[in-house]
Formats: C-alpha cells, structure tokens, sequence
C-alpha cells in the first residue's frame, strides 16, 4: 500500500493544475439509529468539492458522513446498505 500512495502523490503533483474548491453541508436524519451507550448521533454531512478552473471538469468529489453503513437504518438492512453504497460511489465516478 506505500508504494500505491507514493505513486498517487507523485502523479496528483505532476498534474497540479488550478482548481475552484467548494465547500457545503447539510443535515441527514433519515435512517440514524444508533443502539450502544453512548449513543452518538452526528447528522451533518459534508462535501468538499474542486473543479479544474480551465475546463470546468469536475478533479473530485468528496463526501463525509458520521455514520457507519452497518448502523444506517439497523442491522437488518445490510443487502440496502450495500446497493446504496455503490449506487453513490458509481454515482460520484
């Protein structure tokens, strides 16, 4: 895994270009649940955006959220977990 991180470090400063960085939040409460003391509860979502500055492409999108998948609307629910895990990730790709 070093190497894999040294090579993506050294290609993301090779391609540095400029970009726009965007920033915003919003709150999510559908599906928390959490079952163990003390219960913790983090509803707030975060998204760090950044788009080349000269095409207008999108470089990433990235999304923060408090919640452990397996904890998202209960432990029975793992095969909807998974789906929407992936819907999101292809999604954002």
């Amino acid at each position: 895994m070093y190497n894999e991180m040294k090579e993506a470090t050294i290609d993301a400063i090779r391609n540095l270009r400029p970009a726009e960085l965007s920033f915003g939040q919003f709150k999510h409460y559908f599906g928390l649940e959490d079952t163990r003391d003390p219960i913790i509860i983090d509803e707030n979502v975060h998204v760090l955006r950044a788009v080349d500055t000269s095409t207008g492409k999108r470089i990433f999108t990235i999304v923060q959220w408090a919640m452990h998948p397996e904890v998202t609307l209960g432990y029975r629910y793992y095969l909807f977990i998974s789906f929407i895990f992936f819907f999101f990730f292809f999604l954002i790709h």
